[in-house]
């Protein structure tokens, strides 16, 4: 790998609006949406950057007012947005989101056809600051939903492994929107040639049929692909507004962590806050303490509005250290 690194962690993929009523309305009744800039790419991005180190943003963005309003977002927070390639009349990806609480659960309807994103080309795009960096990460849960998205996931995003940097690959099932089976073996061979994998419960089970215990799926899931390391997360949801949150790591060794137990004020952008949390974690210390990261940026991240992960390392060093629910004056 070249020692000229500018960027500790650069991620790729689509920014969208999300818009949503306030005070739990239905979309039908609501006269009013909340907007929050989202995207699992972005939102690892932000999250690494505000921990502290060097991040930036790959993307295809509309040169529009809603698309300027997305990387505005992203450079709020210090990420490098240089490299997006800007769409001239392009169109902004869109997901309204109706909020839930038992017996009601939320509900998702995405507008994306024809977005900036999903109508470029991966070669339209800058690829030359992965020689610049040290972990190139994937965010490949909306990849799976969609052969739309097959260009860039047969270009796997250019090689990283000529670039010489780490590949990262995090994935869910989409929300409402299960694998797309044309897209099942891109997806499966992504994963199988990353460095890191995190990876949800349901996607186990829904890519290979893998169920049990999390230390049983993480050890299936670990003997099956090449990766150096896997974090497993599982997401439970007694109700939308409650629930638990428990992920664990494996390389040579497997870690644990305590399992958090959570008041829910926003499911959105909890996976991207995990994957923030241990990259960084696994980029300044041990494996560990990445798990650590990773959890406690998780359960936090649900109590924030929107998909942004507004932490802080001390807000982090905090909750691990069991402060995070005392006074703070």
């Amino acid at each position: 790998m070249t020692t000229d690194i500018a960027y500790d962690v650069v991620t790729c993929g689509e920014g969208l609006l999300r818009l949503s009523p306030a005070r739990y309305e239905r979309l039908e009744q609501s006269n009013v949406l909340d907007v929050h800039v989202t995207g699992a790419a972005l939102e690892v991005a932000v999250g690494v950057q505000r921990l502290g180190l060097q991040t930036a943003w790959l993307s295809a963005v509309a040169d529009t007012p809603l698309g300027k309003k997305v990387i505005n977002k992203v450079q709020e927070h210090g990420v490098d947005t240089r490299y997006v390639y800007r769409v001239p009349e392009g169109r902004t990806g869109l997901c309204y989101v109706e909020p839930g609480s038992a017996p009601r659960l939320p509900q998702f309807l995405y507008d994306l056809d024809h977005s900036a994103f999903r109508s470029t080309h991966p070669e339209q795009v800058n690829w030359s600051l992965l020689t610049q960096t040290r972990v190139y990460h994937i965010d490949a849960t909306s990849m799976a939903a969609d052969p739309v998205y097959r260009p860039w996931l047969e270009n796997k995003f250019v090689d990283p492994i000529s670039s010489g940097c780490i590949t990262s690959v995090c994935l869910d099932v989409p929300e409402g929107h299960p694998f797309h089976g044309q897209m099942t073996s891109l997806i499966v061979r992504l994963i199988e040639e990353a460095d890191l994998v995190v990876i949800t419960v349901r996607a186990l089970e829904t890519l290979w049929g893998i169920s049990g215990t999390l230390n049983e799926v993480a050890y299936d899931i670990k003997h099956r692909i090449a990766a150096e390391v896997v974090a497993v997360v599982e997401n439970r949801l007694s109700t939308p507004r409650a629930g638990n949150w428990q992920g664990i790591a494996i390389a040579d060794t497997l870690y644990e962590d305590r399992i958090y137990r959570m008041e829910v004020i926003d499911a959105g952008g909890t996976l991207s806050a995990f994957t923030a949390g241990f990259l960084y974690g696994k980029l300044t210390g041990t494996l560990e303490i990445a798990l650590k990261y990773g959890n406690a940026a998780a359960a936090l991240a649900h109590s924030i509005p929107g998909h942004i992960s507004w932490l802080t390392k001390q807000d982090l060093q905090s909750q691990i250290e069991g402060e995070g629910t005392k006074l703070q004056r």
